[in-house]
């Protein structure tokens, strides 16, 4: 299974609005990104003040938040099929997953770039899949950390039925890279949003899943 998805990132509601109109006009499924300051120096709209989301979509909740609990109640109240935490938040990660699990949410676990797999290997099998972040929580348009590539090839093989994400610092140049390496879903941002003909963009990254 290989597929590229975009990630909804904003700072308010009305450009929140406009970015996931426009994600859903080209993708079955759409990663929104909801950012707290003590997280990641960066604030996003919050998720309580999003009335809906367009419908028949499959929607990643991706919580970069200090207690993703906090969170479930909403993602559920939007359709939210799955929700993406971070491992090295200062909260019991199996805790959180069985908290996740009691709401019939899908559970993809985030690992920072420079985190090794022994910081998350015991919680593999109690999840549905593994997001290694390329590039430093919170923020668009950075560079791919190049041993992040070295990661996703080293858990490819150690758990070859694994599904592996990639969030961060994909580009044209790097998509089948990352792809070959092992990679199931790769996720980008700038490089849909601004681009000046996203028809073309997606036709283009289409190219690269089939």
């Amino acid at each position: 299974m290989k597929k590229i998805i975009p990630a909804v990132l904003a700072k308010d509601l009305d450009e929140f609005n406009q970015k996931v109109n426009k994600a859903a006009l080209f993708f079955d499924e759409i990663q929104i990104d909801i950012i707290e300051d003590a997280f990641a120096n960066n604030e996003t709209v919050e998720l309580v003040n999003i009335p809906s989301l367009p419908a028949g979509k499959d929607y990643q909740m991706h919580l970069m938040v200090t207690d993703p609990v906090d969170y479930l109640y909403h993602c559920k109240r939007l359709g939210a099929k799955t929700v993406i935490f971070h491992n090295e938040i200062e909260k019991d990660t199996s805790e959180i997953i069985e908290k996740i699990r009691e709401q019939g949410l899908a559970i993809f676990l985030a690992i920072a770039h420079e985190s090794g797999l022994e910081t998350f290997e015991k919680y593999i099998q109690l999840v549905d899949g593994i997001l290694l972040m390329g590039v430093e929580s919170g923020f668009t348009g950075q560079q791919f950390k190049p041993k992040v590539l070295e990661k996703l090839k080293d858990l490819r093989e150690k758990y070859p039925d694994i599904v592996i994400e990639i969030d961060g610092g994909v580009k044209r140049e790097n998509i089948k890279e990352l792809f070959d390496a092992g990679a199931n879903i790769l996720v980008v941002n700038s490089l849909f949003f601004k681009a000046e003909d996203m028809a073309a963009v997606v036709k283009e990254l289409n190219s690269f899943v089939v």
